[in-house]
Order: C-alpha cells, then structure tokens, then sequence
C-alpha cells in the first residue's frame, strides 16, 4: 500500500509543500506514541510456539491493536527534510528521512544542500551498526544523488521490492541502463553488464564508474511479485528471494540499499524478514514488535500498515517450518537422514513433523475462492469437486468451446514463471477445451500420468488411426514411440485448424505407465528424470510454452511429477535442495498438491536417486 504513503501514515505532518506553515527548525514533533506498548516479554515468542501463537493473535485479532501501538510519525529531527532546495528530492510528501540516520552523500561545489538524500541507515541484528540503507525510490531529479549514494555507501547489493509502474502509477525512475548502453550523471556512470530473470524476481549486474576513481560491479535484486496494494500472496517466492540474496558474497564492504517506492512498507517488511531470520538464528526466538518498534525510530513508518505487519509474523512460520529446511547438494544425503531421526517424545520424525505444520498452514481451498468453477454452467466440467480452479489462479479460455472454464491453472518454478500448467484427465466433454488450451497457451509437451487408468470418463484427446475432430481442430498421429523398457511411450501429433490457416503445431505426449495405480507413489524416480531429460531436448527445437500435466484428478500424480521437476530445476542453478519451500510455493494454486507424508518422502528419495545417478553434473553445475 504505497501509492501515496502520506494517506495512509498515522503522522500529523502530512503535507511538505508550498502551503506548509512549518519552518525549518519549528520541528513540528506532533508525533504519536502510544504509552501503552506491549513490553518484550509478550511479543517475544520462541520459534517452536510461533504458530500457535500467531493463530492466537489472529482469532483474538490481537495483532492489529498491538500494531496500533507502534511508534508512528516523524518521531525525530528532521530538519533537512524541510530545506526549501531539499523538498523537491523527496518522492512523497510526509516521508522524511531523519537527521541522525539520514545517508549523507559528498558536499559537491561547496553546496550543504547537496549530501541530502531520502535514505537511512538502519541497524541489523545484534546491533549492527548501518547494516542496511532504507530508501526511497529514485525519482528523475535525483537520479544523480541516487548513484553517488551506491557510490559513497561502498554497497555492493541493492534490493528493489517494487516495479517502476504499476496500476498506472510511477513508482520508481528507472536509474539503470539498457543492455549495451551506458547512463552517465555528473562523475558518475552505470551500464548493465548482464540480466538473468527467474519466475519472481531478476538479478543484474552492474558496473558503476566514477571519473579517476575506478569502477565497482553492485548486483541488483529486483523482486517484482509484490503487489502495489498489500503483501505477496506467495511467501516462499519472497523467502527464495531473500535466501538468494543473502548467499551471494559480495566483495564490497557497505550496506544493503533496500528500497521499494517511498521506502518504508515493502522496504520494512524486507529488512524486518531479515533482520527476525538473523535473530531466530541466534537464539531460537523473534520479536516481531520490538524490531518493527527500532527500525521506526530510524526511518518513519518502516512496515507501513498492520497487514504487513501479520505478513512478517506468517513468513517467519514458513521460513520456520519449511525454509529452514534448504540443503547444500553436498551434504543432502546426511542432511536428509538427520530429518528422519524419530523424535522420542513425539514417536514422528522431525520431517513428519515439518510437514504436519505445513499442512496446518497451507490454507485449504474453499468454495467462495471458486465461484466460476461451482457455477451451474462449469460444474459438468470437473471431475472431483473438491480439487477446483479457482477464480484468482485458473486459466481462462480466450476461445472456448463453450465457456471459459477449464479446470486448469499455471504453476511457476524457481526460474520460470508458468512453466507448468497442471490439469485434470479431459473428460469426454472437455476434449476440445483441452486442445483450445493446448493451442492457445502455445503448448508443445503434454506429460500424461494416468495412462493406465480405466472405467472412468475419460475424455480421449488423441487420435487412434485416423484423425480426431475436435471442434475447429484436427489432431494428426505422426508418430509413436516406446521407451525404458515399456515404462512410458511417446506420441507426437500435429494439429491444424480450420479457423486459422496459419496453425501448424506439433505436440509430443509422454504417456507414463511405471506408475502403480494402487501405490501412493512410484517405485522409482528414475522416469521422470528420463522424461525431464527428453523434453529438455525436445523444447531445443520448438515453442517454449508451458508443459502440460496432468492425471485422473489434477493433482494426485501431477502434482508429484511437477513438485520434482521444480525442485530439480532449483537444484541445478543454486546448487541446493528446499523440498518444503517448493511445495508450498506449488500450494499456493493448487492446495491439495502432496497432502500424504508417502509422497513428500518420495520427493525427499527422489532428490537423493538423483544425486548418486548424476553427481558428477550436479557438482559441476
């Protein structure tokens, strides 16, 4: 909620403009601070009470009173702020940096004015001093203050939590170049040396210049799936991010920038996430409040509203329970065996337990989050009505067959945003919705994991001998081909329409067998990295469109199937494994992905069949 954080600040210095009556040095410290805070003893939590606690506070609906409570305004000197030739540098109105955390830039030409910036220094845990810079972000007038801060700050990593528009709204200049171009301010110059995007955020190197004094390389973290208004609906997304940068050593040795918009919600949030995971480290307990409480006394209003403030508590719960629980690829196999230990008091291993906690927090789906889904019309459409597509994340048919529901919906990874779109078996009525998908996502792979089931509705999508009508498509066998023994057969088809003389798509379909239809998993991962192998190949030479899987219910096998390529394709680029951070990323739009302890162990095997079949390309990697 930072379109226009003075609205929405609890401060009574609301406006810096013109019509302002207030002088430098009046400092108006009309600032609330509620007498009434909680003391530490009752917001400090342990971390193995921490989601009883936070169920607690949210049904007595404690949290937003206690948020309340908080230090809230300009609650310090903020005299530069209100410098006639300083005002113009701040984004929003009411957001002032404050004099003793204020970063102050080099004096140039003499001018006192010209070391002001809207940023602050903010300390980390254990008392680290100036271990973050919260900042607003750049507008187009202080592009240069904004590159001699990276500069003087000796920084080597900034973190961005916000895209430069959105609903309509600038929410930050753009202050790094193009690829191949090079942006120049004063003594100072930028050009992007490489950009590299995964499914939530982006990474880019950048080489800053400034004249006679050589040249520095800063990384850039850019995470751009957190909404204008409120807080990312996927946490694990965020806590991927946040692990990201924290691993990445820097050779420089000054602080952190962090900035979103007007620098103090989402930069809050950010810093507080891991200012918390540094002391649930250290001492196996947080204080949400009493961090949130110090980061305000340096910077106004740091996490910005109540519900960020709920958000900071739900993340530290899910980094508890499920990204805590990340491994290095080089001691996995210990590391795992370790989780297995059953615990004497509880007679249930600590990843049975893990992911008993995870289910506890993994929202269920409900029907109010499924209304088209449920509707007269769609109902026929689905094969188990409690495994649904529901409004905010299913795929919409832009030219349906009859309306534009399918039961369908895209699953981002680690790297790639909709990889996946996961789905159930067609029924004999949602046969030509499957192919108006297939065409209109650009789809080139289909991964079918019920091959052998029978005596269902089952729709059938492809060709026997001769060609299959479905609507204005024609499907084509051009080939059919069997692999491993039996265990799964390819069928490649072309597909052609009627209404547009310009489709020609060819689509490869890996009908899976090796997958006991009694068992609760396979017998062994070893097909799956087969198949994952083959369509690698395969998507070398032609559309890189989603790969669709799908099984009897949507989720059962499917579910599986994708939870292994995720964690796999993660494993390759940062070298470890996060099963549980992966599955409740996958969660997110289908909840009911892996709920049995069988298939989570089977996902935890899988990792490990992998790593002694393939060492050698996982340590080279």
């Amino acid at each position: 909620m930072e379109e226009n954080p003075a609205e929405n600040s609890n401060t009574y210095f609301n406006h810096v403009d013109s019509s302002n009556k207030l002088e430098v040095g009046e400092q108006s410290r009309q600032v609330y601070v509620n007498i009434d805070e909680p003391s530490e003893s009752s917001t400090r939590v342990k971390l193995i009470n921490l989601l009883p606690y936070i169920k607690s506070r949210k049904k007595e609906k404690n949290f937003k009173s206690e948020y309340q409570t908080l230090p809230s305004g300009l609650c310090s000197a903020y005299d530069y702020c209100l410098n006639a030739v300083n005002k113009p540098k701040n984004r929003y109105k009411g957001i002032c940096a404050f004099d003793h955390s204020r970063v102050k830039l080099d004096i140039e030409n003499d001018d006192p004015n010209s070391d002001y910036i809207n940023a602050c220094y903010i300390t980390g845990y254990g008392n680290a001093e100036n271990k973050y810079i919260a900042s607003q972000g750049p507008i187009d007038v202080i592009i240069k203050e904004f590159l001699r801060l990276l500069w003087v700050s000796q920084t080597g990593k900034i973190v961005m939590l916000t895209n430069l528009v959105e609903m309509g709204t600038e929410k930050c200049f753009k202050y790094w170049p193009d690829s191949g171009e090079e942006m120049e301010f004063g003594q100072i110059s930028m050009t992007l040396v490489k950009e590299e995007n995964f499914s939530h955020f982006t990474i880019r190197t950048l080489k800053i210049s400034k004249d006679e004094c050589g040249s520095r390389t800063i990384k850039q973290y850019h995470f751009t799936s957190w909404p204008d208004k409120g807080v990312p609906t996927d946490i694990a997304s965020l806590l991927e991010f946040r692990s990201r940068v924290i691993k990445a050593v820097s050779p420089h040795p000054g602080p952190m920038v962090v900035h979103c918009s007007a620098g103090i919600g989402r930069t809050g949030t950010f810093i507080g996430l891991d200012y918390l995971i540094e002391e649930a480290r250290a001492e196996g307990s947080v204080d949400v409040y009493e961090c949130v409480k110090q980061m305000r006394y340096e910077r106004v209003n740091m996490v910005q509203t109540w519900e960020q403030y709920v958000f900071l508590h739900d993340a530290l719960a899910e980094w508890y329970i499920a990204g805590d629980i990340t491994f290095p690829v080089t001691s996995y196999q210990q590391d795992y065996q370790a989780l297995l230990k059953v615990n004497s008091s509880s007679g249930k291993s600590q990843l049975q337990e893990r992911f008993e906690m995870l289910n506890d927090v993994c929202p269920p789906q409900r029907d109010t989050d499924c209304t088209v889904a449920l509707s007269e019309e769609n109902k026929n459409k689905n094969r188990d009505l409690a495994i649904l597509a529901s409004d905010k994340v299913r795929l919409c048919l832009s030219k349906p067959h009859t309306t534009d529901y399918i039961n369908a919906l895209f699953l981002s990874t680690y790297k790639k945003r909709r990889a996946y779109i996961l789905t159930q078996t067609p029924l004999s009525n949602t046969v030509t919705d499957f192919w108006t998908m297939v065409v209109e996502q650009d789809v080139t792979t289909i991964v079918n994991m019920d091959i052998t089931e029978t005596g269902k509705d089952i729709g059938q999508y492809l060709p026997a001998i001769d060609d299959l009508k479905c609507g204005p498509y024609t499907i084509t066998k051009t080939d059919e081909t069997e692999y491993e023994n039996t265990v799964y057969s390819a069928v490649t088809c072309s597909i052609k329409s009627e209404t547009d003389e310009n489709l020609q798509r060819t689509v490869k379909i890996y009908q899976c067998n090796f997958w006991n239809p009694k068992k609760v998993a396979p017998t062994s991962a070893g097909p799956i990295f087969t198949i994952l192998e083959d369509i690698k190949t395969w998507s070398q030479d032609h559309e890189d469109g989603p790969i669709v899987v799908h099984c009897l219910n949507g989720v059962e096998k499917s579910g599986v199937f994708c939870v292994v390529a995720a964690i796999l394709e993660r494993l390759t680029i940062e070298q470890d494994v996060s099963i549980l951070q992966t599955l409740v990323q996958l969660r997110v739009s289908r909840p009911q992905i892996i709920t049995s302890f069988e298939q989570l162990k089977f996902c935890f095997d899988a990792v490990g069949e992998y790593l002694d079949e393939f060492a050698v390309y996982a340590n080279s990697c």
